[in-house]
């Protein structure tokens, strides 16, 4: 009886476990504006199951190209499990156009798998700074014949926890337009209501700072003792006045405010 326990316990830990691995936590995400002479020629997210095993394996890709070296290369990619999360990848390099993150780990039970990655670049020339950056989004759902949950439960579970943030920061949810983290893709090629496109890169842009700052680096420095949390969510003022990122991290809940 106490081995069978034992392979439970066993189970639930790998079932659990968060999936991080960085070249190194610095350097940060910092917007500079945007250089128009430069672009990515690629960024994509790829995620996949092997299929043919009794427990799937997820292999989880982000890559990203520019059209030339750049100073600085950063990309930072964040996985949620049934908008949970589930695990981040970061890289950076100097003087190269290209980022490649990979990881692979087994799941062991159903659920929506949602990932999301920011890819930037930093130019110097001369005396001047800027910055280029895109994201890049894909999701896969594993249906396994032993599901112990629906995903409508799920989404409960999900939605709870946003109205309790919500809650607890006592905001009026009427006020904003609200989009959950993995979301923020959209704004590659629409812009936040009321900003026209330089303004909504420039919001993006500041966005991502803070929270490489204020989200990823607590996760990258806690390693695998990172508590697992509801994804992110971000409020819109629809006066286009500020933003904010309502999130809990180690059980503490966050508000970050982003003024335009």
């Amino acid at each position: 009886m106490k081995k069978i326990i034992l392979i439970l316990l066993l189970a639930i830990l790998i079932g659990t476990t968060l999936y991080i691995w960085n070249d190194d936590i610095e350097p940060a995400i910092t917007y500079f504006p945007i250089d128009d002479t430069i672009s990515f020629e690629q960024a994509s997210i790829q995620l996949s199951s092997d299929s043919m095993t009794t427990e799937p394996e997820i292999t989880w890709d982000s890559f990203s190209e520019t059209t030339e070296p750049l100073y600085l290369r950063q990309d930072l990619s964040l996985l949620y499990k049934d908008g949970y999360f589930k695990g981040i990848l970061n890289k950076w390099k100097e003087n190269e156009r290209t980022i490649k993150l990979h990881q692979t780990f087994p799941i062991h039970d159903d659920g929506y798998l949602q990932a999301i990655s920011f890819h930037f670049g930093e130019i110097h020339r001369q005396d001047e700074i800027k910055s280029i950056h895109t994201m890049s989004y894909n999701d896969l759902s594993i249906d396994k014949p032993t599901k112990n949950k629906h995903k409508s439960q799920v989404n409960d579970s999900v939605q709870k926890k946003w109205s309790a943030l919500l809650s607890y920061f006592d905001i009026d949810d009427t006020s904003y337009h609200i989009v959950p983290l993995v979301d923020l893709h959209m704004f590659n090629d629409k812009t936040i209501p009321l900003l026209n496109r330089d303004e909504t890169d420039k919001v993006i842009g500041q966005l991502w700072e803070g929270l490489y700052k204020n989200y990823a680096i607590p996760i990258l420095q806690q390693k695998n003792e990172s508590v697992r949390h509801v994804m992110p969510l971000i409020l819109f003022d629809k006066h286009a006045q500020h933003l904010l990122v309502l999130f809990e991290l180690q059980g503490e809940k966050i508000q970050l405010v982003q003024k335009y």
